[in-house]
């Protein structure tokens, strides 16, 4: 499930970083009480997309974000997520795109 608690496009998502955007996209697992970050930009202004969270001691980057390509709608994005997740044994509950400072690298 996306819930996009700012009704913002993906393309603005990954552009948040350059234009200074208030976008924030996390991710909510089953098995675990935080939200993941969600990094779709790279510092180096790449596409990417990287899950990941402090207090779990964990990352990872879907097929795209190693490739440097972008997702062109939520609902691709939440599945890689979904599946790339799977393979750590975490269960993607929901993406969720709210106002917040982007995650970064």
């Amino acid at each position: 499930m996306v819930e996009n608690k700012i009704n913002v496009s993906l393309e603005s998502a990954y552009n948040a970083r350059r234009t200074n955007d208030e976008i924030q996209v996390q991710a909510k697992f089953a098995e675990h009480p935080a939200e993941f970050g969600v990094v779709l930009m790279g510092s180096d202004d790449t596409p990417d997309c990287k899950i990941s969270s402090f207090s779990a001691n964990i990352w990872f980057r879907t097929p795209k974000g190693e490739n440097r390509q972008k997702y062109t709608s939520y609902k691709g994005l939440e599945q890689a997520i979904k599946r790339r997740a799977k393979q750590y044994g975490y269960t993607l509950e929901k993406l969720i795109i709210r106002n917040g400072e982007p995650n970064r690298l």
